[in-house]
């Protein structure tokens, strides 16, 4: 859930639990906390910032921005979106307590340590497949990296090929935290994508969509910030209708030439009038009654040979 403040809440305050403090002052890194308020700031005032600009403004590097993100993420403060997008839990409902562990909220806890490496050592079938697994993912699994294996492959069924080919996306829009990749493939699986052709459908419409939303914002010249959720929304609406980039384009002049600035409800009205976005071409024949008249034509070819006959006998 992101952020959201209550009716009556200024936007501008924010409480954090002392138990916020008391678990995290003492032991983690100062420029993860730093990071963490600035993009919590960041997000209650509905902007959005790359991690270059973050690192910058905090004089910090930009791989201390990358990791913090992936800190918070385990730590269950925030959620990393497929897309890279950040949305920030809200910190007033959330326990702090030193009893919270991260452990606790694992999706596979039900899989103890001892199941998983009794069944590396027995079953030579799992074993093969935390090798297939590492050859691909470029590095050794980590105990929590084969606990996640597990649960996915001998837990909750899924085939090995949908996990290759969900680990095959993720690595290649860099996407390499295990526990990213467990929960898209455990989600996609529930969603009903049960089958090699559906999943790779579906990352081929992802990567489609992705690119065409990346036209559309260059289009309505937008530009030093990311899309936000709803932007994006309305462009996967627009190429789902089979709108192309010249109508959006059009739709998009429309806008500024009525309105003055950019406005995607406005541009949406505009793109899903049928009447203003399919014009019929008039005819040059005025449709009226006469549209049921029907006349007999002369045989022509008939007149043409009659004709030529006559001219041979003379």
């Amino acid at each position: 859930m992101a952020v959201k403040l209550s009716k009556g809440r200024k936007k501008s305050l924010l409480k954090l639990p002392i138990s916020f403090f008391d678990r995290y002052l003492p032991t983690v890194n100062g420029d993860y906390l730093r990071i963490y308020l600035f993009g919590l700031k960041l997000c209650l005032e509905n902007q959005s910032m790359p991690d270059a600009e973050i690192a910058s403004a905090l004089g910090v590097l930009k791989a201390d921005v990358k990791n913090a993100w992936h800190f918070w993420e385990n730590e269950g403060l925030i959620n990393i979106s497929e897309d890279g997008s950040l949305e920030f839990e809200n910190p007033e409902e959330l326990n702090f307590s030193e009893t919270r562990k991260k452990e606790q909220n694992k999706p596979y806890d039900a899989v103890m340590f001892s199941d998983v490496f009794a069944t590396i050592r027995e079953d030579e079938d799992f074993k093969g497949i935390v090798q297939i697994v590492e050859a691909s993912y470029s590095q050794l699994l980590t105990q929590d990296d084969v606990m996640m294996l597990y649960d996915v492959i001998k837990v909750k069924g899924i085939p090995l090929e949908l996990f290759m080919i969900t680990l095959s996306h993720c690595m290649k829009h860099r996407k390499k935290n295990m526990k990213y990749i467990y929960k898209v493939v455990t989600e996609n699986y529930k969603d009903g994508l049960t089958t090699p052709e559906a999943l790779e459908q579906h990352f081929t419409n992802m990567e489609e969509s992705a690119k065409f939303i990346k036209k559309v914002a260059k289009l309505v010249k937008i530009t030093g910030r990311d899309l936000s959720e709803t932007e994006k929304d309305y462009i996967k609406k627009w190429k789902n209708a089979q709108k192309t980039e010249e109508d959006i384009n059009q739709a998009y002049e429309k806008t500024i030439i009525s309105i003055g600035k950019l406005s995607f409800p406005y541009m949406d009205k505009i793109l899903m009038n049928e009447k203003g976005n399919n014009l019929q071409k008039k005819s040059s024949v005025k449709m009226g009654s006469l549209n049921n008249f029907h006349q007999d034509m002369p045989d022509f070819k008939k007149i043409t040979d009659e004709l030529i006959r006559k001219q041979l006998e003379e």
